[in-house]
């Protein structure tokens, strides 16, 4: 009613779309002190640990030189430590150093800093110009051409969900 087919979801891609370019936004702003690779596999023992080396290559879709590769990188860095495993004493087993901790800590700290300054940013507050206020059906979308119809009104809703998680589970990370 109101609506032209289809403009819900057209809205739902756009804020999906800007949600990934804040994210990305977020990546090129913080420096990072470790490559992508080590930073992922950070997170990965940091949820699983301890971890076989080969298990931590599988998790992170490597082959399994290039999960020896990395795991030697992170040990020389001191990111990491090999270590034999307590129930089998044949098998090394990997566990995060405190420096390792550390960098995963600190890098999604300087993350969830700069996704939040720019979800507020890009929210805006109350009052501000530009800042869309909450949608009804009937309004006038926000290319002022035709009423938001109940779909796309709760499309909108969800992805206002959608932001308020991404915003509760960066301040929990």
């Amino acid at each position: 009613p109101g609506g032209e087919p289809g403009g819900g979801a057209e809205d739902a891609a756009r804020v999906a779309a800007r949600l990934v370019e804040l994210w990305e936004v977020a990546r090129v702003r913080t420096r990072d002190p470790v490559p992508p690779a080590q930073l992922r596999a950070l997170g990965v023992l940091a949820a699983e640990q301890p971890m076989a080396c080969g298990r931590l290559g599988a998790r992170l879709r490597l082959t399994p030189s290039a999960a020896g590769r990395l795991c030697a990188r992170m040990e020389d860095a001191g990111l990491l430590r090999r270590g034999r495993a307590e129930t089998d004493r044949r098998r090394t087993e990997l566990v995060l150093t405190p420096a390792g901790w550390r960098t995963l800590l600190a890098v999604r700290s300087d993350r969830r800093e700069v996704m939040r300054e720019l979800l507020a940013a890009d929210r805006g507050t109350p009052g501000e110009e530009g800042v869309v206020p909450p949608a009804e059906p009937g309004d006038r979308g926000t290319d002022g051409e035709r009423p938001r119809s109940v779909e796309e009104v709760e499309a909108l809703e969800a992805l206002e969900v959608l932001r308020e998680m991404i915003v509760e589970r960066l301040r929990r990370v």
